[in-house]
């Protein structure tokens, strides 16, 4: 929800540092500040009841495994900015880290059954 708020009121500043330039006006990278905020209430609704809201969970994993193929196909294919792998190694950290747990909760509860 942070890096959504910050990606949209600090647009500017954030495609600079990440080294993008602005070509196509604010629009579409605010979009993706919107984006990253949406997520991020799904990763905390989830996080928050993860047994009562696995289509959350499952959206989390798959947004994540989206965003690594995403991220590092950019990076190396397209010639994205190299700030783009330090983002893919951090979701692919962050998604096996929500699978790890995910495969852990279902193993718990499917042994408790």
């Amino acid at each position: 929800i942070v890096l959504g708020l910050i990606v949209y009121l600090l647009t500017e500043p954030i495609l600079a540092t990440l080294g993008f330039g602005l070509s196509g006006g604010l629009f579409y990278p605010r979009q993706s500040g919107i984006f990253l905020v949406i997520l991020g209430v799904g990763y905390a609704l989830a996080a928050g009841d993860p047994e009562g809201r696995q289509p959350l969970v499952s959206l989390a994993i798959i947004s994540k495994a989206v965003a690594v193929l995403f991220l590092f196909s950019e990076a190396f294919l397209r010639g994205a900015p190299s700030s783009m792998v330090a983002a893919g190694i951090g979701d692919t950290i962050l998604g096996g880290i929500a699978l790890l747990l995910a495969l852990m909760s279902y193993k718990e509860r499917k042994g408790s059954l």
